[in-house]
């Protein structure tokens, strides 16, 4: 197997392609992946279609059901197992993916209307050269709209295709907050904030009508939704979808059973502990079961991925908002800078007015005021265009560094409850063994004292009425004529009465008898162990699946990454360079209309100081 160069981010199901730092590696196996993969409807039915624009299966499936003894040599190791499809090299830390051209992934049909029109307008983007585009979705304007009971917002005009859509902040909020709790281990593209307290004390009664502020909304806003829908799983969920409908009401939406029944938090997202218990109470006499094998150090022995990839985050996060701080003052430098320019060409321009005797200085100071004006506007255009195409994409990612943070740590939850899951089943292993010993301890007692012969004890009396052994070898009597006949036993009590009496008679029983209390203690020990283990076993599932799925998506976060940044680079060559050509043509006129000033010779300057004073001797004379 070939490695793969990490910075070209060729391959597609590799984890952690761009966190080359964290020591991170990838191949190509020679095996072909499960054929239960899916891919994004931008490839439902063009196979040419960019590699980059297809699904990673592996984000929105959950794998099969766990075989028990596959996961214990997976938790023995310092790794989890990796998805299906891919291998971990036996010799290192390498994850082996499935080489892509040997895929044969099966298509996944739309499963609305939306996502046939979206799926559309993904393949005529790829087909021209434009995946991931912005122009997939477009918001194209804020409105302010006023509902039924007269409370007015702003609503942002959503348009793909020959479909409009209207939704407010609040809508995209409330989006957001359900996918956070149905994806706990994937990364949400974050929206623009809210109001801060202090935009409401400072105007309160504008603060919801910034132009500027609905207008960098408008922008993210618009990000968001688009990297939502170019995202394999989440632009396949059906929630997104139903956002995105004309036809279906979004307060509809929220109120259906899907999103109500989701779990309050990532911690509650697992399969409830009862529900594991009672299909485990009832087929642990009917099947046999495989004893789950945990390493006792497996909370001291962290995942050295992860380890890795929580280093490499934060660096990450401290270089961001190092880039967004300095990019940020120099900003503020150029809006300083423009209020600069438009004093300085007002005063250039008041010179020009003022310089009577040499028109053409006149002129050149007129040049050089407008060319100052040209600079003061270009100046602003520049410093709004950095902030617009730069700064926003810089504090994006800064929201992106926290969110990885957050999964990272809900990794971290997921392998903290399986390690206290695993305590909890040696410790009741070790109670179990405990028990069996005494028991067995006991049955031997019990054996070695009835094997002892015993002279003294009395004989056993006879039942009444029935016939004993005599000494003598007399004759038994038979029973009397009068002696009534044995009674068959009374019928046990129903009802309540009856239920006391069982209970009571369970009760003394256990007390009278030891063998019946360790029966029943052996008994309910096994019972809870096999809830351990079934509940261990499930811990397990979920922990691993959230591995993959975290390394997954920081796969498409790098390569999402890189696209960015490689934009965010074009843009600020593309706004200096406007900048600077705009100013350079502005300059060249200054500069001609400078050079065309006349210079006068000295002969000319010395006929007219002799001009001037020839002049000043005849004001002389005419004096008296």
């Amino acid at each position: 197997m070939e490695a793969i160069a990490i910075p070209e981010l060729a391959p597609r199901h590799h984890a952690l392609a761009g966190y080359a730092s964290a020591g991170l590696h990838v191949e190509h196996a020679a095996h072909a992946p499960t054929a239960n993969q899916t891919t994004p409807a931008a490839a439902a039915t063009n196979d040419n279609a960019a590699p980059e624009a297809r699904i990673d299966s592996s984000l929105s499936q959950r794998p099969s059901d766990l075989d028990l003894s596959t996961a214990s040599a997976s938790l023995s190791a310092d790794v989890p197992t990796p998805p299906d499809g891919m291998t971990f090299r036996t010799d290192s830390n390498v994850i082996c993916a499935p080489d892509p051209r040997s895929m044969e992934a099966t298509v996944t049909p739309p499963c609305c209307s939306v996502a046939t029109t979206l799926g559309a307008l993904q393949r005529d983007l790829i087909a021209v050269g434009e995946p991931y585009s912005d122009r997939l979705l477009r918001i194209l304007d804020a409105q302010k709209v006023t509902d039924g009971a007269g409370f007015a917002f702003t609503a942002y005009l959503i348009r793909y295709g020959d479909t409009e859509i209207r939704r407010r902040y609040s809508d995209f909020y409330s989006l957001r907050k359900c996918l956070l709790r149905m994806y706990p281990a994937l990364l949400i593209p974050p929206i623009p904030e809210k109001h801060s307290f202090a935009n409401y004390a400072t105007q309160p009664a504008s603060a919801k009508d910034d132009p500027v502020i609905i207008a960098r909304r408008q922008r993210r806003l618009q990000g968001f939704l688009n990297r939502l829908v170019w995202h394999p799983t989440l632009g396949a969920d059906h929630l997104v979808h139903g956002f995105l409908s004309a036809t279906v009401s979004w307060t509809d939406t929220l109120r259906s059973a899907k999103v109500t029944t989701m779990p309050s938090s990532p911690s509650k997202s697992s399969k409830p502990a009862h529900a594991t218990s009672t299909s485990a109470l009832a087929t642990t006499t009917t099947r046999p079961r495989t004893p789950v094998l945990l390493d006792n150090a497996l909370q001291l022995r962290p995942d050295p991925r992860f380890v890795d990839v929580q280093a490499f985050t934060d660096k990450f996060a401290h270089q961001i908002a190092s880039v967004a701080r300095h990019h940020g003052r120099l900003v503020r430098r150029y809006v300083e800078l423009h209020r600069e320019y438009a004093e300085l060409a007002s005063v250039y321009c008041t010179l020009s007015l003022e310089d009577d005797d040499a028109p053409a200085v006149a002129a050149a100071m007129e040049r050089i005021g407008l060319a100052l004006d040209t600079m003061t506007a270009t100046t602003l255009q520049l410093s709004h265009q950095l902030d617009e195409k730069v700064g926003e994409s810089l504090f994006e990612y800064g929201q992106y560094a926290h969110d990885i943070k957050t999964i990272l740590k809900y990794h971290h939850e997921q392998y903290s409850a399986l390690s206290h899951a695993a305590a909890a089943l040696q410790n009741k292993r070790a109670q179990l063994e405990q028990l069996e010993r005494a028991d067995e301890a006991a049955n031997r007692l019990a054996a070695a004292l009835s094997s002892t012969p015993d002279d003294s004890a009395p004989l056993s009396p006879s039942p009444t009425g029935a016939t004993s052994p005599t000494r003598d070898g007399d004759v038994p009597l038979p029973p009397a004529a009068d002696q009534p006949p044995p009674s068959s036993p009374a019928p046990p009590p129903r009802g309540l009465l009856g239920t006391l009496s069982a209970l009571l008679a369970a009760l003394l029983g256990q007390r009278d008898s030891p063998t019946t209390a360790r029966a029943h203690q052996l008994a309910q020990a096994r019972n809870l162990l096999a809830q351990l283990e079934d509940q261990t076993g499930a811990k397990t599932h979920e922990a691993q699946h959230a591995s993959h799925t975290i390394l997954l998506e920081l796969d498409w976060f790098q390569r999402q990454k890189v696209r960015d940044l490689k934009a965010l680079l074009v843009h600020m060559a593309t706004i200096h360079a406007q900048y600077a050509r705009k100013n350079l043509a502005v300059w060249k006129h200054a500069k001609d209309e400078i050079c065309n000033i006349p210079l006068p010779d000295d002969d000319d300057e010395e006929e007219e100081r002799k001009r001037k004073q020839k002049q000043k001797q005849i004001q002389d004379q005419d004096e008296p």
